[in-house]
């Protein structure tokens, strides 16, 4: 089950923040930072809403990692087709940090599911990106998965096309 001192660390590693740097930003020590990452201490309220302005998140968010949620549309197939999905993977791991963003047009993804070649086109992911599809063909965008576990974070978002 994910504490408050997890939804800390992840909401500063989704910052791009080290330990020392939000600290900095906090006015606390980095000690400081890592008792209440590791649920060994917590931050009074005050500092919980300035932390929570600091990682750009509601105080709701730190407490309980409560995500985005997404939103059903009325798009047409036309208007679903359009759109892009966005995984986004990384890690928080400070000897090893990593940080990858895929865009995919939902067309593709579409297309590779009703063929057959999603797993050639997504590779080890496609499970979890064919439960998306189903959320997709719904109409769903924003925020469709949300996970961390240890150290690594994924997110799989539906966007409107840009270009």
């Amino acid at each position: 089950m994910a504490t408050i001192g997890k939804h800390i660390a992840f909401y500063r590693k989704k910052q791009g923040y080290t330990q020392e740097e939000l600290s900095e930003k906090m006015n606390v020590t980095s000690q400081a930072i890592s008792k209440w990452e590791n649920d060994l201490s917590y931050p009074d309220l005050t500092t919980t809403m300035e932390l929570a302005a600091v990682l750009g998140v509601s105080v709701d968010q730190l407490l309980n990692g409560q995500r985005d949620l997404p939103v059903a549309t009325d798009a047409d197939s036309e208007q679903i087709a359009q759109r892009i999905l966005r995984i986004h993977t990384s890690s928080g791991n400070e000897e090893a940090p990593f940080e990858v963003t895929v865009r995919i047009p939902v067309a593709m993804l579409l297309v590779a599911d009703a063929n057959g070649t999603l797993e050639e086109l997504i590779g080890e992911n496609a499970s979890q990106v064919a439960l998306a599809i189903g959320m997709i063909r719904e109409g769903a965008k924003g925020t469709l998965v949300e996970c961390q576990a240890d150290e690594v974070s994924v997110r799989i978002t539906v966007e409107e096309y840009e270009n």
